[in-house]
């Protein structure tokens, strides 16, 4: 599977650096998408970063799939092409998901803890149970023993 670092309608912002960090350009971006077919309503046209010869923009991919930024002064100067990976997740969704499952995990691991807490009362009563179970059978003996002198007491003949 590929790493998708972008998501399914969420903006992903294109940053260009001009040829010699020029300002005051007119700086043009056409977005393919996953089918390689022309964004309709393009070009945007980027916004420079103060007067630092960096641009940028923005656009909303709208299918999972690979999609193509395509930048360019105006004239057809400095051209760049960037792909952006598009899935129906990003990294940071799957980090989120695995952060849930570590909680989870956790709270599991106390139940666990608490489980087997009870587990051992249960068998230290189970044993208290035993020792009762040897007692009684001590005392049902001496009882058998008492009835037997009742079948043959005593006599004089």
């Amino acid at each position: 599977m590929a790493q998708k670092n972008y998501k399914v309608n969420e903006a992903i912002e294109v940053v260009y650096q001009a040829a010699g960090a020029k300002t005051g350009l007119t700086i043009n971006m056409e977005v393919f998408d996953e089918t390689h077919t022309i964004v309709a309503g393009g070009p945007t046209v980027l916004t420079e970063f103060g007067a630092t010869g960096r641009y940028y923009g923005s656009f909303t991919p709208d299918a999972v799939g690979d999609w193509t930024a395509q930048v360019e002064e105006t004239g057809g100067k400095g051209k760049v092409v960037k792909h952006y990976s598009v899935g129906s997740y990003n990294l940071e969704d799957v980090g989120a998901i695995t952060d849930s499952i570590h909680t989870d995990m956790s709270a599991v691991i106390v139940d666990i803890a608490a489980v087997d807490s009870a587990l051992v009362n249960i068998d230290s009563a189970v044993t208290g149970v035993d020792g009762k179970t040897s007692d009684i059978i001590s005392q049902l003996s001496v009882i058998e023993s008492k009835v037997d002198e009742f079948d043959s007491p005593p006599m004089i003949g």
